[in-house]
């Protein structure tokens, strides 16, 4: 029997470290090849480096090894996976996940240049598209069965064409749950939960919604078997995948009563659009032990024209005032560097962003993604950033790098004073009589 090892590599230990898309990928191929397949998921971490990483790999005896590839772990994967390929002449290796999809040919040559000829590159959801070619790889010479993949769709073999059609959308009634088979399970107690894919809004800063615009949702029956394992195998926590879990109200709301009947003992984090919330949303929410996270990212109407999204303050302000009123912990994120922004600008964003009193702020320096509407808007923007992952800006017209740094010093304070040191119930109050902006006492 062949085996499938995907590896996975976190960034750190945490909960939410779970190799949910390699486990999908593992479920979806061992179902369309059974009984000729063997999938193994080797995790790790990025620090761990790749001598370590390499030997966990090897002793899975892997006959193709897939890896799942994300801007912080591209290179460490890279790495370890070469040292593999040196030890193992012949191993078949490809990639997928959202940094190969984004930038297939930065894949490639980030690969060449320590020395591993990858196989192929899965380029969008990769479940079916990774089946297929491993079919072809199980029943052909390894060399026919490369160049049979020439021209299927999704896939992107050395030398490109590198922009060439993603694999087509999955669907998501006949994908196979990798929970309810087996393929992942709760780590420290966290789970993470996708409900659905997809995105209605074209942030330009942002990968999630450069794909086919609007909602597929799984189906309730199969959300409903993954509550019920998760809950059997002693989840305390879960994370819930959606980029805006509110983008569907009604959809929302059946899952919110779903969670509420099956699992209301476990903590639940959403991340959810604030001009969605109402008051029917939020009294679900308070029935629940849960905490949510609300992407502001810049209060400037001129910043967030030039990213494509959209900002009503009022309903913006109307939805946090709703949560505070019902005591729902949340938090708001900022990010500083965007286009036509400076310091002046981040810094009445997060006046903005304080004056709500959120229970944390969690602030972060723009990265210019591949595969972003931003990134082929870059140069018009003026915004010069580093090619390699993480990709974070270098320098723009009201970015200088000077700025920049002082941007980070104002974050780490917020951070410090602000998030860590617990001051949501005393912050404004305090700073009511000396008559200062937040912004300015940080």
């Amino acid at each position: 029997m062949r085996r499938l090892v995907i590896l996975a590599l976190h960034i750190e230990e945490s909960p939410e470290a779970l190799a949910l898309g390699a486990a999908s990928v593992a479920a979806a191929v061992s179902q369309a090849l059974a009984g000729s397949i063997e999938t193994v998921i080797v995790e790790d971490l990025v620090p761990s480096g790749p001598g370590p990483v390499s030997k966990r790999v090897l002793a899975a005896r892997p006959d193709w090894l897939g890896l799942s590839l994300f801007t912080w772990n591209c290179r460490a994967a890279l790495e370890a996976a070469a040292s593999c390929a040196r030890a193992m002449p012949g191993l078949v290796v490809f990639a997928g996940g959202p940094e190969a999809t984004a930038d297939p040919e930065g894949v490639y040559a980030l690969a060449e240049n320590l020395g591993l000829g990858l196989d192929f590159i899965v380029r969008g959801e990769g479940e079916s598209v990774t089946a297929t070619a491993l079919s072809l790889l199980a029943s052909r010479p390894r060399s026919d069965a490369l160049a049979a993949l020439d021209g299927l769709r999704g896939i992107v073999l050395p030398g490109g064409p590198y922009d060439g059609p993603r694999a087509p959308l999955e669907d998501l009634a006949r994908l196979p749950s990798p929970w309810t088979g087996g393929f992942i399970a709760p780590k420290d107690g966290g789970v993470l939960w996708e409900l659905s894919r997809g995105c209605p809004f074209r942030c330009s800063y942002c990968f999630e919604g450069r794909g086919e615009r609007g909602l597929r949702s799984y189906p309730m029956s199969r959300l409903e078997a993954e509550l019920d394992r998760m809950v059997a195998l002693g989840a305390e926590q879960a994370f819930v995948l959606d980029p805006t879990f509110d983008a569907d109200k009604a959809r929302a709301r059946a899952v919110l009563d779903l969670i509420a009947r099956k699992a209301p003992g476990l903590h639940w984090k959403f991340e959810v659009r604030a001009e969605l919330l109402d008051r029917d949303l939020v009294r679900r929410f308070s029935r629940l032990d849960c905490s949510l996270q609300i992407g502001l990212q810049s209060a400037s109407d001129e910043v967030c024209e030039a990213v494509h999204r959209p900002l009503d303050r009022k309903a913006f302000s109307r939805g946090v005032a709703l949560l505070n009123e019902a005591g729902i912990v949340f938090g708001i994120d900022l990010i500083y560097g965007l286009p036509r922004d400076d310091l002046a600008g981040f810094s009445r964003s997060l006046d903005f962003a304080l004056g709500l009193q959120p229970n944390h702020l969690d602030v972060f320096p723009l990265s210019v993604l591949p595969g972003t509407v931003l990134a082929e808007e870059a140069e018009g923007h003026g915004l010069v950033y580093d090619p390699r992952p993480p990709h974070a800006l270098v320098s723009s017209p009201g970015f200088p790098a000077a700025a920049l740094a002082r941007a980070a010093r104002l974050a780490h304070a917020c951070d410090l004073f602000y998030s860590r040191g617990r001051a949501v119930s005393w912050f404004l109050q305090a700073l009511r009589p000396l008559g200062a902006r937040p912004s300015a006492f940080l």
